[in-house]
Parts: C-alpha cells; structure tokens; sequence
C-alpha cells in the first residue's frame, strides 16, 4: 500500500509498488530526442519544434536562414552542451545527437500539470538588475531569466500543449515548458520536466495535490478491502 513519489529518477525500480511517474517512462522524458520521437509518433497533437539526428538535414536549415540548436547532450539543463547555430556563423564541423529550429517566440512558460490538471503557471520573465552574458535564443536562469507568477495569463492553447505532453509521456506529472508564438498563434512544447524546482507558491500547489491524490487513494484500498472482507 506504499506509493513512491518519483521526482525524476529513471533508473530504479521497485516491482510492485504504485508510483507517480514510472521510471521508465521518467527515461523517456529525461531524454530530449526520446521525447521528440514519442511527441512525433502517430499524429500526437503536440506542437514541437522540427528536429533531426542529420547534420545533413540540420545544415540545409541553417543554409535557407533559419537559426539551429544543436545538442551536444540529450540528459541536461540550464543551456548545458547546447550550441546555437545562426544563419550569419559558420555551421560546426563537428556532429551533434540532436539539432532543432529555432522557433521565435513571444513568451515561454513553465505549465506544472498533476493527473492532468493543471496545477500551476509561471512565465519565464528577465530580471532587471540582471548583468552577465546572455544568449537571445536561451532563457533560463544563468542568463538571467526567472520564473513569474504574478499577471500570468496564458493562451488557452499553452496549457492545452502541457496537458497533451504529458499524457503522451505517460507521466502522472511534469513541469512543461511552453513557448507562445503571436505570429503564428501557436504553442509549441520544448520540454517536460520530471524533476523540477520548486518553491514558495508551486511547492504549495503541489503539497496540495499530492495529499489530495493520496487521500482518495486511501480512501479506494479502504473501500476495496472493507469489501474483500465483508
């Protein structure tokens, strides 16, 4: 009757046991090229950006103008092993596992999404008093970009991608992060995230959720086994 919380572990299995987000499916999410094959397979519905294990492919992209990012690495964070290929910069001798398109975007959220509802919101915003090094195409916090609670209002089509996303991992929850394009009025989703950060606000919806799922759990094997033994 235990339940194991899984935040992002993708090797360890315990046979028997009720999990919130199976291990294998945690793998394929962990892995950015899984992930693009899974979103890719069978019509899914899930906007994503175009992508290719060609450097063949990725460099025809790069010659008709369009901004690349390569991956040096499909398990990372933060910008890690990621090179961004503009149509101006020569394109890279060496080969890359992965190699996406760039797709412009207007706002980039993080959509936390639970049994598939969505739980929380937040949009990636720069801070002001930020100074460093930036890379335009990249936002995430070591270039200075924080996540925001506050006026947070998504298009509808944003936490439809997030929901989407992760029902076709086959995951119980996952942070989503979502681009919003204006000019094409499209949500396009770049990644899932099976062990994301949080605090304050979004540690609290989660707290919420988790006791609430467990307590109907509870409630179910009360009822099976009051059952059984009656």
């Amino acid at each position: 009757d235990h339940v194991i919380l899984n935040w992002g572990n993708s090797k360890k299995y315990y046979a028997g046991v009720k999990y919130l987000n199976i291990p294998t499916q945690v793998d394929i999410a962990c892995d950015k090229l899984k992930t693009f094959q899974r979103f890719d397979e069978n019509e899914s519905g899930v906007m994503f950006p175009a992508f290719t294990t060609s450097r063949a492919i990725a460099q025809a992209w790069w010659g008709s103008e369009r901004t690349v990012i390569a991956r040096k690495l499909l398990r990372a964070s933060e910008g890690e092993g990621i090179t961004v290929i503009r149509p101006e910069e020569p394109f890279p001798d060496m080969s890359f596992p992965l190699y996406t398109v760039y797709v412009k975007k207007m706002k980039e959220y993080r959509v936390h999404v639970f049994q598939g509802v969505v739980i929380d919101v937040t949009e990636k915003r720069r801070k002001k008093d930020f100074v460093g090094d930036t890379i335009p195409e990249l936002r995430n916090y070591k270039y200075g970009w924080v996540f925001c609670h506050d006026d947070v209002e998504p298009h509808p089509n944003v936490t439809r991608q997030a929901k989407l996303a992760v029902k076709l991992l086959g995951l119980d929850f996952g942070a989503v992060d979502v681009i919003w394009n204006e000019h094409k009025e499209k949500a396009f989703v770049l990644e899932v995230n099976t062990a994301p950060g949080v605090e304050g606000q979004t540690l609290e919806k989660y707290t919420q959720a988790i006791s609430t799922y467990l307590q109907k759990l509870e409630q179910t094997w009360n009822s099976n086994t009051n059952g059984a033994s009656s």
